[in-house]
């Protein structure tokens, strides 16, 4: 943390975490390891999705879809704080990314009170359902 942000560290610099991947599976020689993208730790250092998801590229196999308010690990649904959705589904449609996306966003219900529980899971779903359609209407 510095300045009351937190910062890069391994594997935040998409070149050095597609070296680590393609050295990984050239050991293992065959593919089986990828890269996880977290939507939120790319908000928190002030990254660029849409560039960032492309220097992955196919690499990327698994999402951590939150939000957060640029400083924090906050783990809100998307479209809750500051993130660049756009650019998120531009990056996601550029790599024809066609995989799961697991929203990492349980947080929201340590804020909301029990009773509304079931619209808080539906507003989230809504989220995932248009990113989903937004990524697969390239």
């Amino acid at each position: 943390e510095y300045r009351g942000r937190l910062y890069a560290s391994a594997c935040s610099d998409m070149d050095e975490a597609a070296l680590y991947v393609d050295r990984l599976n050239d050991i293992a020689g065959f593919e089986c390891f990828s890269f996880c993208y977290d939507t939120g730790h790319q908000t928190i250092i002030g990254k660029d999705m849409r560039e960032n998801i492309r220097r992955m590229g196919k690499r990327i196999h698994t999402l951590h879809v939150h939000d957060n308010d640029g400083y924090r690990d906050q783990h809100m649904g998307p479209f809750m704080g500051v993130g660049d959705w756009d650019a998120f589904i531009q990056g996601m449609q550029a790599i024809q990314y066609s995989g799961v996306l697991n929203l990492e966003s349980g947080a929201v219900f340590r804020w909301s009170p029990r009773e509304i529980w079931p619209q808080t899971l539906s507003l989230l779903a809504a989220a995932a359902r248009y990113l989903g359609d937004r990524i697969e209407a390239r």
